[in-house]
């Protein structure tokens, strides 16, 4: 002993299983040479393939230490390995990043929706208020046209200098 405690491994899947897992989760898609199974210090499980792509790319692929079914994270290394072969530019996200896209992604939407609404109503209300200025501008010019109507009937004209004090 060495006066730590060693971890208890219960081990619940035979290293053919990890193998059967593994070449299920490729769908056809590798061919697998080695298979390997180890513990990390802390207990939890990593795991190692090697072998070939279809075109004949070859693969080397060790797993960060986890917890859980080996079987299980076998499945995804190999779905891993050829969504990244294939180039894939982005891995499924978890449901709950998913359901979170989807909340944004309408709340957006009906962000737009009312922003185009606020826009036509903004765009009536210009228009109306150059309708209201236009006309404010042709009672103007009737009154500056009254006003020089009502000068010339009155025969008042002026050579538009100062008015002439008495005795000028």
């Amino acid at each position: 002993m060495t006066g730590r405690a060693e971890p208890r491994i219960l081990i619940t899947m035979g290293i053919a299983d990890v193998r059967e897992s593994f070449l299920s989760g490729a769908g056809g898609h590798l061919d697998v040479r080695d298979v390997g199974l180890r513990y990390a210090e802390d207990g939890r499980q990593i795991l190692q393939f090697t072998g070939w792509h279809r075109d004949g790319t070859p693969f080397a692929f060790v797993s960060a230490a986890f917890a859980g079914d080996p079987g299980t994270r076998a499945a995804e290394i190999a779905r891993d390995l050829i969504a990244a072969h294939r180039g894939f530019s982005h891995m499924p996200a978890p449901a709950p990043i998913q359901a979170l896209a989807q909340t944004l992604r309408d709340h957006l939407t009906e962000a737009t929706r009312r922003a185009d609404s606020v826009a036509t109503k903004a765009k009536q209300s210009v228009t109306n208020l150059h309708s209201i200025l236009d006309n404010a501008e042709r009672v103007v010019q009737d009154l500056d046209t009254a006003a020089a109507d009502i000068q010339a009937a009155l025969g008042i004209n002026t050579n538009g200098g100062p008015p002439l004090g008495p005795g000028s």
